[in-house]
């Protein structure tokens, strides 16, 4: 990869034939973006098309050292999913200190934080979609995310003292 290029990436498990994973809807944002980017894709060997894009299709992507080469390579991850509940490819990639651009489904809100480490756009927006990644393009933008802004490990521990206070909750005092 030349490093003077933008990257942008996408991938999913069966990336360009589930519906759910929204590769129509990126399709869309890909048209309406400005900014000149080459676009990488993991779960798919095909079936992308974006007129005056070049593409990068991976395949399926088995080996950890590997995809955290690909989420390293890239500028940014477009989650451009239909729904979601905790997504792969958003912790992957915020975890690989690459930001992310999603549609504020589901369990999104909860990984991303609207312009600190990524993007949330409002559900099935496109236009708004491809606004945000010309922003993020942007020279003075796409260096304002930083990798300490990434507080999965504070999310995981918040998460996890639920799940406990749940659990002593109902064990209660261990008649029930």
């Amino acid at each position: 990869l030349d490093v003077s290029k933008n990257y942008i990436l996408f991938g999913a498990i069966s990336a360009s034939s589930d519906l759910n994973k929204g590769y129509d809807l990126l399709i869309d944002i890909l048209k309406h973006t400005d900014k000149e980017f080459e676009l990488i894709v993991f779960g798919a060997f095909e079936g992308i098309e974006v007129k005056d894009r070049r593409i990068h299709f991976l395949g399926a992507v088995n080996d950890e050292f590997t995809l955290k080469f690909i989420y390293s390579a890239a500028d940014i991850t477009l989650v451009p999913s239909r729904q979601e509940n905790y997504s792969n490819v958003i912790l992957e990639s915020l975890y690989c200190s690459t930001p992310v651009a999603c549609f504020d489904v589901g369990g999104n809100s909860e990984l991303v934080a609207h312009c600190k480490n990524g993007y949330l756009i409002p559900p099935f927006d496109t236009e708004k979609f491809a606004f945000h990644i010309d922003k993020f393009f942007d020279s003075h933008t796409k260096h304002m995310f930083k990798p300490e802004d990434n507080n999965l490990a504070n999310n995981y521990d918040i998460i996890s003292q639920k799940y406990l206070s749940v659990f002593n909750l109902a064990v209660g005092d261990g008649k029930h």
